[in-house]
């Protein structure tokens, strides 16, 4: 039997070699392209990890399920984070700090030229100085953020290209985030990060107030813990607390 339809097989591929070859060539392709999605796949999560790889092992992140880089932050989110929920967080055991991130994309102009940018808020006080630890924040032009600075502005590195904008950007210039006028006091040094080193820094204040970020839609909540070697304990207790909080069960959390 098995010899039969090998002998039929033969047959049929030799009197329709077009047809067998374009069937062997679409099979040969659609192979490629399966194994080279996987590749692309894995690098790009790769890619996506050595952007959070630098927060360090006691940090933690909670934000809502349907953020999206390229679009509006929030605008996918169904139940976004609440404002209060940092708070919350920071009274578990083992939490040394928990802040709230603004983040909002913006027109912003400079040389005559505008681009679509993304600004992201900073804290204020004890939190700012766990924050540019967090993140390991250094100038390498002028100067970070400070506590009272309104329409100012700490710039990724990516801006001293002149391709940016056509020329590049140094301290002190103005730059128009939304039309208004912000003054660049920093410019952070280069991290190899595409979010960090194309971000536009503004003390969250201002993000708020001026920018017109939504207090009480949260982007991101930043957790520092206290002991790295409980940052599993810490985790648990944080997805207890949001689950609680959001109202859904274990295993159908919209937190990532």
């Amino acid at each position: 039997m098995l010899k039969d339809y090998a002998a039929f097989s033969l047959k049929s591929l030799r009197s329709r070699k077009l047809r067998s070859w374009l069937t062997m060539i679409g099979i040969f392709i659609g192979i490629a392209a399966v194994v080279s999605l996987i590749g692309l796949g894995e690098g790009l999560r790769l890619a996506i990890t050595s952007q959070f790889g630098f927060l360090g092992p006691d940090v933690l992140s909670v934000q809502a399920s349907g953020i999206a880089f390229a679009g509006p932050p929030g605008t996918a989110v169904a139940n976004p984070l609440s404002d209060e929920l940092a708070k919350k967080i920071e009274g578990i055991n083992g939490v040394e700090s928990a802040f709230n991130r603004y983040i909002e994309s913006a027109p912003v102009e400079f040389n005559e030229d505008q681009d679509i940018g993304f600004t992201a808020s900073v804290p204020q006080g004890e939190n700012r100085k766990i924050f540019e630890r967090m993140v390991n924040i250094k100038a390498a032009e002028g100067r970070l953020l400070k506590d009272g600075d309104g329409r100012k502005v700490l710039l990724g590195n990516d801006y001293t290209k002149d391709d940016e904008f056509g020329k590049r950007i140094h301290v002190g210039d103005k730059i128009l985030i939304k039309k208004i006028p912000f003054e660049v006091v920093g410019i952070m040094e280069k991290k190899g990060s595409f979010i960090f080193d194309s971000v536009f820094l503004i003390n969250e204040d201002t993000v708020i107030d001026v920018i017109g970020a939504d207090r009480e839609k949260v982007n991101i909540i930043a957790i520092k813990v206290k002991d790295q070697n409980q940052v599993a304990n810490v985790k648990e207790n944080v997805e207890k607390l949001l689950r609680k909080e959001r109202g859904v069960d274990k295993g159908e959390e919209d937190f990532p």
